[in-house]
């Protein structure tokens, strides 16, 4: 009886292990998918407009395929899925509510990017923080000014920008 127990075991945790590594061989098949897609439209997406888009790309897949890999490797423990994703609706909506500056940068970082207001590598200032931007994300904004200083600035903060790499 221990020994069917133990072998059950290490079944789900080998599979736990290969779902990991299928998640990551799936996160870099994605990127590499991300890169040739974008690349095709070559004329049609600017170089920082690129860099831009992979890195917003690259990390909403990131994101989807750890919630999933997370929700395999539960049910391959038993473990009610709907029930927990039930909960976290429930915990969504209430922290939602608390945490609506999230939502906000989320919303402001959808708007900065389709509205293409700036890429990464335009010379920008923010407020009164000024550089050039090393990533947009949906939360943030990462400058990097002329004395190598990093500026992280909320996304939902950016009331007026100045686009200096544009005339």
């Amino acid at each position: 009886m221990n020994e069917k127990i133990f072998v059950a075991g290490m079944q789900k945790i080998f599979t736990s292990i290969f779902i990991v590594f299928a998640g990551i061989i799936l996160y870099k098949i994605s990127q590499v998918t991300i890169k040739k897609i974008l690349m095709r439209n070559d004329n049609f997406i600017a170089s920082r407009k690129y860099k831009t888009l992979s890195t917003l790309l690259n990390s909403i897949a990131k994101y989807l395929i750890v919630l999933f890999a997370v929700c395999k490797i539960f049910c391959c423990f038993g473990v009610d899925i709907k029930s927990i994703l039930t909960f976290a609706g429930i915990g969504g909506l209430t922290i939602g509510l608390g945490a609506q500056s999230l939502v906000k940068d989320f919303i402001t970082g959808i708007f900065i990017l389709f509205e293409d207001q700036f890429s990464v590598g335009d010379e920008v200032e923010i407020g009164d923080k000024s550089g050039v931007v090393e990533a947009i994300t949906l939360r943030t904004t990462i400058l990097k000014n002329p004395n190598g200083y990093i500026h992280i600035i909320p996304n939902s903060e950016i009331k007026i920008i100045t686009n200096k790499s544009r005339t």
